[in-house]
């Protein structure tokens, strides 16, 4: 459970790349709309910086295809950031068709520039194949570098690196070293990963809250995973005061994003009367949508529910068939419900 909840981590190092690389949106009020045509009228005449400011004014206004026009101009003429950029751009398919082959051919130009931001890119790319062979060694090599310069999202991933033993072996202590340095800058994938190892007393003395701390500081950046382990740590008073007022108002933040286990969670606390009043129906309604998204301990829930007549109409068919999903989904309670049930309608 816990190397999967820390691999979904790792996965959203290319969403956070979008957002560590944005910039302040550029002439938002009127008062400056003549500095915007200087620079327009400079980035006409072919000047790469302008085009460069002007590509970075049309990312922010989501205007991709017409961001992309400019940024092409500025990094064709050897702007680093420029070429990051377009090399980011062609990687996540944004403004242009998706080309890994061409998004890791300009974000070297600007690595090799020992333009940090680039080499973490990089870095990743090596790591996971993107748009060139799995090398962990050069992986390691841009990483590095661009950790060196202080780079959140280069630490982060040597630090999840640790953590999982991939490329490197398995070392909690260096991982915990990375991870601060990055989540002391903000990072999410270090915040949540600082809030899992004080949780499970991986390379650190375990401490709850110290794990509560690290996991606010994420939800309150918007995490989904963090409001649920904050969410979570507040319902069972876990590294301060049980408040499950606050504990609803955060895992109901993350389970209307969509996130499963927030709203299994939300379910069972319906079930149980947990911190809310005890309502069959809307513990069904949570578990349902958990169970969509295939979540096993949901699935289990929902077939109880069903076995059970809770929330809704007695049936055995589905109850069945959603226990045994479950079970599949390698729920053991699952498997245990679903043994029984066969044995007692021999099915």
């Amino acid at each position: 459970m816990l190397k999967s909840t820390m691999l979904t981590f790792f996965r959203f190092i290319l969403i956070l790349c979008l957002s560590v690389f944005q910039t302040p949106l550029i002439w938002a009020s009127t008062n400056e709309t003549a500095v915007f045509h200087e620079i327009m009228a400079q980035a006409q005449n072919g000047d790469p910086e302008a085009q460069a400011k002007i590509g970075k004014y049309y990312l922010q206004k989501k205007e991709y295809e017409t961001a992309l026009n400019w940024i092409k101009k500025s990094a064709e003429k050897g702007v680093k950031w420029s070429e990051f950029r377009l090399g980011l751009m062609y990687s996540l398919g944004q403004g242009v068709e998706l080309n890994e082959e061409e998004g890791f051919k300009w974000t070297l130009k600007a690595a090799n520039k020992d333009y940090a931001p680039a080499q973490a890119w990089i870095g990743e790319m090596y790591l996971r194949g993107m748009g060139v062979e799995i090398n962990h060694e050069k992986a390691i090599e841009y990483l590095t570098k661009s950790a060196n310069q202080n780079n959140a999202n280069a630490q982060a991933t040597i630090g999840m690196m640790y953590f999982q033993g991939l490329a490197f072996p398995q070392n909690y202590s260096k991982a915990k070293s990375y991870l601060e340095k990055a989540a002391n800058q903000g990072n999410i994938l270090a915040i949540s990963g600082m809030g899992t190892m004080y949780l499970m007393g991986l390379g650190v003395s375990k401490d709850l809250k110290q794990a509560r701390h690290w996991f606010k500081l994420g939800a309150e950046q918007g995490s989904v995973e963090n409001m649920t382990s904050l969410g979570g740590m507040y319902l069972t008073g876990q590294g301060g005061p049980k408040d499950t007022h606050k504990a609803y108002e955060w895992l109901k933040k993350a389970a209307d994003q969509g996130f499963a286990l927030a709203q299994n969670t939300l379910g069972l606390m319906y079930l149980t009367g947990d911190g809310v009043e005890k309502d069959f129906d809307k513990a069904f309604v949570w578990f349902d949508k958990a169970s969509q998204q295939n979540d096993p301990q949901a699935q289990m829930a929902l077939g109880y529910m069903y076995l059970k007549g809770k929330g809704v109409q007695r049936n055995l068919t589905k109850a069945k068939e959603l226990l045994f999903n479950s079970c599949a989904n390698s729920c053991q309670e699952a498997c245990t419900i679903y043994r029984k049930l066969a044995d007692q309608y021999k099915y």
